[in-house]
């Protein structure tokens, strides 16, 4: 009997720690995804503030750009 309990006693701690674990990788994968959104947006940012530098070109000179 002393093997079983044991086992069940490996197998509680071991449960304990994937509990204790749990949080910290939901933390872990919230963090990863904010960081994502956040090079995306950036990345926008970019796109947009390039795409009023054009309209600004071509406000100043409507022929810029025409091949």
């Amino acid at each position: 009997m002393p093997p079983l309990f044991a086992a069940l006693e490996r197998m509680a701690r071991a449960e304990v720690i994937v509990a204790l674990r749990e949080p910290q990788r939901r933390l872990t994968v919230l963090l990863h995804n904010r960081s994502v959104a956040l090079a995306e947006q950036a990345e926008l940012d970019r796109f947009a503030d390039e795409a009023a530098q054009v309209r600004a070109e071509l406000e100043a000179d409507p022929t810029w750009g025409m091949f």
